[in-house]
């Protein structure tokens, strides 16, 4: 007689599939269980996801895709009750990289040649400007607003402060 570790009832040992790993050579989970475990999980997947994952609560379901993924292929994130981003990593990408284009793209415009001359679009005033009308910050990059719309933004700023 041994106990299955999923039902925790105790069957008879011919109820047990084989694993040579184990001392008793047995495995720990009976073949009903296995089986049960095996329907619910192909469900879910194309490959099955080992018992011991589910068991120890070491996967999630993705609320974008909604496929059942390891704990590994979640992002970790404290402000999460279980520590877990609640999309995968698969899912998330994808917008974390568009978030970083559109924030780059704010702050910087590309330069382009007109002629012989180089020029710049101001984000703030939409206009085409040459590279000159721009400021130039200490590490070499010029800055996504003109001269003229950078000094508006600061006397804002200042009289807010004031």
């Amino acid at each position: 007689m041994k106990k299955c570790s999923r039902c925790k009832k105790e069957k008879d040992e011919s109820e047990f599939g084989k694993q040579k790993i184990t001392k008793d050579g047995l495995n720990s989970v009976c073949k009903k269980c296995r089986n049960d475990y095996r329907k619910t999980t192909y469900m879910y997947h194309s490959k099955p996801v080992r018992f011991y994952y589910l068991n120890y609560k070491k996967a999630k379901k993705c609320t974008k895709c909604g496929k059942i993924k390891l704990i590994g292929e979640f992002c970790k994130i404290s402000r999460n009750s279980d520590g877990y981003e609640y999309r995968c990593k698969e899912c998330l990408n994808p917008l974390r990289r568009k978030h970083y284009y559109e924030k780059e793209k704010k702050y910087s415009s590309i330069e382009y040649y007109e002629g012989n001359e180089k020029v710049k679009i101001c984000q703030k005033c939409k206009t085409v400007k040459p590279v000159k009308d721009f400021k130039v910050f200490k590490n070499g990059k010029k800055t996504a607003y003109c001269k003229k719309c950078s000094e508006k933004i600061l006397n804002q700023i200042k009289r807010r402060k004031i």
